[in-house]
């Protein structure tokens, strides 16, 4: 009876520790899901609450404004913080991002800009994989594995980061 005690709260603090689903910013502007802690208003999205999950940018064109809050990976395999996949001008800003594979990911995006953040304890901090014309500016990128990781992409900015 200890044992099944001791076993089933052991596996329940296990999932605990996992990363909720992904949220992602559609295509259409719209969150999904609608309940989680990000309000928008046009094309601007602010957090309004800390995050335990990844966040999917699905939209061209908007800001994400972490206001301060935290975006936290919980150290899931495999996570990724922001993903932007064939993206154009979306900008990160004021998001702290922890514990995640990588902070911030984008795949084939262009001129976007990562400013502002604090991104420590990831693997990654920024990852910038066929994307050109990015700006990475002024975040605070300490205490990851790899504080940014450029593969394939050309003409990016980084300037002002402490690393």
């Amino acid at each position: 009876m200890i044992l099944l005690i001791v076993t089933l709260t052991f596996t329940s603090s296990i999932r605990s520790a996992e990363a909720a689903e992904n949220i992602y910013i559609r295509a259409d502007g719209s969150i999904d899901p609608p309940t989680a802690p990000i309000l928008r208003s046009d094309s601007i999205y602010t957090f309004v609450d800390n995050i335990n999950a990844s966040i999917v940018i699905e939209r061209n064109d908007i800001v994400v404004d972490g206001a301060g809050y935290m975006l936290n990976g919980n150290h899931v395999r495999d996570s990724v913080g922001i993903s932007l996949s064939k993206r154009n001008n979306v900008t990160i800003k004021n998001i702290e991002i922890v514990a995640f594979d990588s902070g911030v990911y984008l795949s084939e995006s262009a001129n976007s800009a990562i400013f502002g953040n604090n991104i420590w304890g990831n693997d990654e901090g920024i990852y910038l994989y066929r994307s050109s014309y990015n700006m990475m500016l002024a975040n605070n990128i300490t205490s990851n594995d790899c504080g940014y990781l450029i593969g394939s992409s050309e003409e990016n900015t980084i300037s002002g980061n402490n690393k």
